[in-house]
């Protein structure tokens, strides 16, 4: 592969940023400290090598593939450093949303993914991914393990213990209208170092068990964190290469959260400490967890923001990046807003999407949340036994998505692995319903779990690929957000019908879901020239 090497460095005009086509080369002083090197363009990618902001490290490594196949030799930057320049791209940016920005092919948008070496952060903020999204596991496993305890702490039924899940909803909800407005204001290092302290509030309340009215509202804030948290993580890992993996690590680690946080509940119950101590645990972990997503994400979305315009422009002679950021305001732009929401909502994807995560969050908590008051009615199971069956579930998510995706993910296409995942979840959960043994449940429950597991992880990233780069972060955070609420209401009126109609009505709603779900997945467009 042969490199060009221009003769003079470029730089922009303002009208020049507005059409990218546009490019030319200006001349620029010798020496200068914005024109200090050429520009390297290898393989029709852009390697900057200016001193102002970019530094050079010739020992790192010198080849990165891309997921379009193309093999780039270049420069590595081991940091880039775009603090210092004036009217910068802010860390509150959205990224790829710059002015002038036209639509690209939907064939080019879904090969410009970042390299997960491109910055050296990347790797820590994958990591604090996996560590704060394993949080929101220990959230969500734990409830369907202490519910009979609140039952019976509280002297409530079915209908008012599932209140915990209604305010959890509205807080989903509150996310879902006010997310990207939140984003374009403090960006996503600041939305995701928040969620834990959301969660943070709702535990220091929780755990001393008040009155049952005071532990239902402060859910609220836990559904807050929840959002904030994965609609962003979300988004972050849609940008980069191998986004099926990524999705299957980093959301595996929630299966890993909730399969063990029940554990440690039962038994902490079990031996006569209170139930609500638990969440004192989780108040101390998200604190952690908070600071390592502050600093891992730092400058996540100008590192992103620039590789989406240098990779928008491959086949242009990109200039020093001061250049460029110099004539982007710091502001948001309240047109473009507008114009990106109003793609987005009227775009088919964005409502099939965001019904399908509403449906499959739905199903996925509930089973997790009411399996334990199932066995305990209906197969006459002792809480302090049966609580692992919550385990079992959770456990299969978990693998699901760290082992099965990663299966699925090299012999089927992900479209076609959720038909045949959904096929086998509504069968084994027929089993789950119909089995009349603790021990048969809980396998076929654990199966469930298994083949739900590696649905989202499939869905997220055909999603993903459909969207266009204008509206995809808000239509991510919509579905993530608005979507999620599913994990909240369902469970909501699982334990309303649970009141009315009995405890064993939990199987067939999750089988209804799942039904739900095969029916929005077969009017998802199935490629993207479909829809230009």
């Amino acid at each position: 592969m042969s490199a060009t090497i221009l003769d003079e460095p470029y730089t922009l005009s303002p009208s020049e940023i507005h059409d990218a086509d546009s490019i030319q080369p200006t001349s620029s002083p010798e020496g200068s400290e914005r024109g200090a090197g050429p520009v390297q363009t290898v393989g029709g990618i852009n390697s900057l090598t200016y001193s102002s902001g970019w530094q050079r490290d010739d020992s790192a490594r010198a080849q990165k593939t891309y997921d379009d196949g193309m093999n780039v030799e270049g420069q590595i930057y081991e940091e880039i450093e775009l603090a210092d320049l004036h009217g910068t791209v802010a860390e509150n940016a959205p990224p790829g949303e710059y002015a002038g920005e036209d639509q690209t092919t939907r064939a080019q948008e879904q090969r410009e993914k970042i390299a997960i070496n491109a910055f050296p952060k990347n790797k820590y903020r994958i990591l604090s991914s996996a560590i704060v999204i394993f949080a929101l596991g220990l959230n969500d496993g734990v409830i369907g393990a202490l519910v009979p305890y609140m039952e019976s702490y509280y002297g409530i039924n079915y209908s008012i213990v599932s209140l915990v899940w209604l305010a959890n909803s509205l807080g989903f909800i509150t996310i879902a209208i006010s997310g990207q407005y939140i984003y374009t204001r403090v960006g996503r290092a600041v939305m995701i170092a928040a969620g834990p302290l959301f969660l943070t509030t709702m535990y220091a309340v929780v755990g001393p068990a008040p009155v049952y009215p005071v532990v239902a509202t402060f859910f609220f804030f836990g559904g807050v964190g929840m959002a904030l948290i994965l609609a962003q993580v979300n988004v972050f890992l849609s940008y980069l290469e191998h986004t099926e993996q990524l999705y299957g690590f980093v959301h595996g680690a929630y299966g890993i959260g909730a399969t063990v946080s029940p554990l440690i509940a039962t038994a902490m119950a079990s031996s006569g400490i209170k139930w609500s101590y638990f969440y004192f645990i989780l108040m101390a972990y998200n604190l952690s967890v908070s600071a390592l997503c502050g600093w891992s994400f730092k400058g996540c979305d100008r590192d992103i923001g620039t590789s989406h315009f240098i990779l928008k422009n491959r086949n242009a002679n990109i200039p020093n990046p001061s250049a460029i950021q110099s004539s982007y305001p710091v502001t948001s732009d309240t047109r473009h807003e507008r114009s990106v929401y109003h793609d987005a909502l009227h775009d088919k994807v964005s409502w099939i999407a965001t019904f399908f995560i509403f449906f499959y969050q739905g199903a996925e908590t509930t089973i997790g949340g009411w399996i334990v008051s199932f066995m305990i009615e209906t197969r006459n199971g002792d809480a302090s036994k049966v609580g692992y069956v919550s385990a079992g579930y959770w456990a299969g998510i978990a693998i699901g998505r760290l082992v099965l995706n990663q299966v699925l993910s090299k012999i089927l296409k992900p479209r076609t692995a959720i038909y045949v995942l959904l096929g086998l979840v509504i069968a084994f959960d027929l089993m789950a319903w119909l089995i009349p043994n603790i021990i048969g449940g809980a396998v076929a429950v654990a199966i469930v779990g298994l083949f739900v597991g590696p649905i989202f992880p499939s869905a997220i990233t055909t999603i993903n690929d459909l969207l266009p780069r204008k509206t995809q972060s808000f239509t991510l955070t919509l579905t993530t957000a608005f979507g999620s609420t599913g994990a909240a209401i369902w469970p909501f009126v699982a334990g309303l019908l649970s009141e009315s109609h009995g405890i064993w009505i939990v199987h067939p709603l999750a089988i209804s879901l799942f039904g739900s779900m095969l029916v929005l997945w077969y009017f998802l467009p199935a490629q993207a020239n479909k829809r230009d």
